[in-house]
């Protein structure tokens, strides 16, 4: 569970101080730390079970809002760097069976993650930075062209959010007097709206992002594809028409990396409003861009790939610009506030942010303006018209160029990481001499020689080494401080570590700089005079794009006027593989699965939700197992729907419920049931099914036992009463309260041995109990 051997747990809970308990009784490694997060009430009781005052050093136990001071007292930095935090949920939170643990989970792992993304955001990524050399080939036009294209337009810039079905009509109406901005994303909803947007947008690096944009590929030439320099390697492979990039070509200084505009982030909405401020509009509509939940529960659109209904993970939810509260989670509310920061930005240059959907989060710097009263200037030409005459089709030359250019920056880094791969294994023969029984003099010298080196002719690129491999040269950085000794054995470790690490993160590096001329070489290939159609196909398949075939067809389709019968062969494969693909029928993320429901969690959220009289998210919450055929769905679903019934004022709807539960033994939820009915049945005076939800409790669990027992003694069955508090006496002996009531009962019934038992049993246990040394006295004065 837990790689290596020192590690930084964050546990949700601790069962009561059991964990607890187990943790001051076995030693954690060397440098490891836990820290155990309890709700108050939990927390305020915790000495009960074990003396949290005399826990082990590196294990402590804090309420949330104590948990920020006791990570920095553990210095949580430290492991973050190392990749050695990880968060897990106690028993009590892994059941859920307590509501507020879901919430506290909730809370400590957006703690966890906004920590992480500020410690480690400038340690660079390895998927980043493969894309980014992967696209050396893409990344030809830079975006600078566009700068102040449109001064005091108005460009709408279209998210995948549910308002994005509510704004295209107004987007198509008022077509001609907009810039149409769209993140790759909408593609499939904007096709089946017949609407072709100016510009898309794409930035994500992974695979994932070609299964939810592919439909962009059907889009015409006319359109200007906007990417990161580190967008999917998949889209832009696979792209016919003309594209400018953001960023730098490179990641480390060179003379190619030129200007271009400003790569806002870190979510495509956000570069998308980036771009508009910078091609110098004056009006920014967005649609779509809700960054919370319709009153539906849905994250997207309709007809937009992956719409599916979402629980929200912000307890109350967020004010939307309607003035309802919605439901959303954390990455919304984050990107939220980034948005927010991005309009405030645009206004100080004169650009206006605005909103037209009532159901999206509420935010200071957006203007919530319905599109009717939105005022947009006239173009004297088209939006795209605008684009071609800065946008313009490279030639074969140009390409060439380009390519021959990005080949030899590679052959120069190739140089300089060959070059520090052969130091770092020097200096690791120096560093192990310089720790031996019989030292040179010159060690040290020699090592500080090949540092300078490194430092100095091949700054560059070792800049980039340490920040490609940050987290093989922060092994060197021991979490916890106490496992490097001041001595020379520590010392020689830090000095290996340090340069295998060079040595390490070089050959990883000249790995990934092949596979990038390998790419260059093969485009090439495509421009060459008689490319081999064969091998062309073979350098597709083994890049995965089963579509670039359609790229050279637009490009240069003289090459496959007259194929031969193999070449004819290899090309149809390609094509029918590319069609599986389009068509939905194959992902390129294998990693896609579908999700996982925690029913324990959805069950805890349910009764968060009633408690706290939230209609909306749990009518969300039962819409989204409607489709759930699943026992444990099913009877989250109708436990839901009862709770719903109930805030409602519908008691008799909810008991059709809550009896539906019981008749189809959905026993993950027939406690629940079973209680709800019990507490209806009072308020309805419904003695007879309060009786018999009581005695169905009471078998499942003892802690009804005393509760079926009192509500008999009421109804005069009181030989039975006594029988079930003996009963769950055998088996909560140390339950004093219960003994207590059982002597008054004894009492009552003139049994006064029986309260004599009762009352000295609980004095033996407690001998300061007031109440029985009260009953004692008044027994023995009769």
């Amino acid at each position: 569970m837990v790689s290596g051997r020192i590690a930084f747990i964050i546990f949700c809970g601790s069962d009561s101080g059991l964990l607890l308990k187990y943790l001051a009784e076995h030693p954690l490694p060397r440098g490891a730390r836990v820290i155990c997060v309890e709700l108050p009430q939990v927390f305020g009781r915790l000495a009960e079970v074990c003396d949290t005052d005399d826990l082990p050093d590196r294990v402590r136990v804090t309420p949330l809002a104590d948990l920020h001071a006791a990570l920095e007292d553990f210095n949580l930095n430290e492991y973050l760097y190392a990749d050695k935090v990880v968060l897990l949920k106690a028993l009590c939170c892994l059941d859920a069976h307590l509501p507020d643990y879901v919430d506290l989970f909730s809370e400590v792992q957006a703690l966890l993650q906004k920590a992480k993304w500020t410690a480690t955001s400038g340690l660079g990524n390895r998927r980043f930075v493969i894309s980014q050399l992967e696209n050396l080939a893409e990344n030809r036009i830079s975006s600078d062209c566009l700068r102040d294209l449109f001064p005091g337009k108005t460009a709408v810039i279209l998210g995948v959010g549910p308002s994005l079905d509510d704004i295209l009509p107004w987007v198509m109406k008022e077509r001609e007097r907009l810039v149409v901005i769209a993140v790759t994303r909408a593609s499939q909803r904007l096709l089946k709206a017949g609407l072709v947007p100016d510009i898309l947008v794409t930035i994500d690096p992974f695979d994932l992002s070609f299964d939810v944009s592919r439909e962009m590929l059907k889009f015409p030439e006319s359109v200007i594809l906007a990417h990161a320099y580190h967008a999917s390697p998949l889209l832009l492979g696979q792209w016919a028409g003309r594209s400018v990039y953001l960023g730098q070509r490179f990641p480390w200084p060179t003379p190619l990396n030129i200007p271009t505009l400003k790569l806002y982030g870190p979510t495509v909405t956000q570069t998308a409003i980036g771009l508009a401020m910078d091609l110098g509009v004056a009006q920014i509509v967005l649609g779509g861009v809700d960054l919370c939940f319709s009153s539906e529960g849905q994250i997207y659109g309709t007809a937009t790939q992956g719409r599916r209904v979402r629980l929200g993970e912000i307890p109350g939810g967020v004010e939307t610009n309607g003035g309802w509260r919605a439901e959303t989670i954390h990455a919304f509310a984050e990107g939220a506030k980034i948005t927010d920061d991005l309009a405030q930005e645009a206004r100080a240059r004169g650009c206006r942010v605005i909103n037209s959907a009532a159901g999206a989060v509420k935010m200071a710097h957006v203007d919530f303006l319905p599109v009717e009263q939105i005022e947009l200037p006239s173009f004297t030409e088209p939006a795209s018209a605008a684009l071609s005459s800065v946008v313009l089709h490279d030639s074969q030359d140009e390409r060439l160029r380009h390519y021959r250019d990005m080949l030899s920056e590679l052959e120069r880094a190739r140089l300089g990481y060959r070059a520090i791969e052969r130091l770092a294994q020097k200096a690791l023969k120096v560093n192990k001499a310089l720790f031996s029984k019989n030292p040179g003099k010159q060690g040290a010298r020699r090592l500080d020689k090949i540092e300078n080196t490194l430092n100095t002719e091949f700054a560059e690129f070792s800049r980039f080494a340490k920040m490609f491999g940050a987290l093989k040269f922060l092994r060197i950085v021991r979490p916890g401080g106490d496992d490097w000794d001041e001595n020379h054995a520590a010392a020689e470790e830090a000095g290996r570590i340090y340069y295998e690490s060079y040595r390490d993160v070089a050959k990883d590096i000249l790995e990934l700089l092949n596979a990038a001329e390998r790419r260059l070489m093969s485009r090439q290939r495509e421009e060459s005079a008689a490319p081999g159609v064969l091998e062309l196909c073979s350098d597709w398949e083994a890049q995965r794009l089963f579509g670039r075939v359609q790229v050279l067809q637009v490009r240069r389709p003289e090459l496959f006027k007259h194929p031969t019968e193999e070449e004819t062969r290899r090309l149809t494969q390609l094509s029918e593989r590319f069609d599986v693909i389009m068509q939905r029928k194959e992902n390129m993320d294998k990693r896609s699965e579908p999700e996982e429901k925690n029913y324990g969690e959805l069950r805890a959220k349910a009764q968060s939700f009633f408690s706290r009289r939230e209609v909306e998210p749990l009518r969300i919450l039962m819409a989204s197992l409607v489709e759930d055929k699943t026992e444990l769905g099913q009877g989250v679903g109708l436990l839901a729907k009862g709770f719903l019934a109930e805030l409602d004022d519908s008691p008799e709807q909810a008991l059709q419920s809550y009896h539906q539960i019981i008749e189809s033994e959905y026993m993950f939820v027939l406690a629940l049931a079973l209680v709800r009915i019990a507490v209806i049945s009072n308020r309805l005076q419904d003695f007879s099914n309060l009786t018999l939800a009581l005695e169905c409790l009471a078998g499942l669990s003892p802690l009804y036992m005393t509760k079926y027992g009192d509500l008999l003694w009421l109804q005069d069955r009181k030989n039975e009463t006594l029988q079930i508090y003996l009963h769950y006496l055998e088996l909560v002996p140390n339950d004093l309260l219960a003994m207590l009531k059982l002597g008054r009962y004894y009492l009552d019934l003139g049994s006064v041995e029986g309260a004599r038992m009762a009352f000295t049993y609980v004095l033996e246990k407690d001998p300061e109990s007031k109440t029985a040394k009260q009953m004692l006295t008044k027994i023995n004065s009769v």
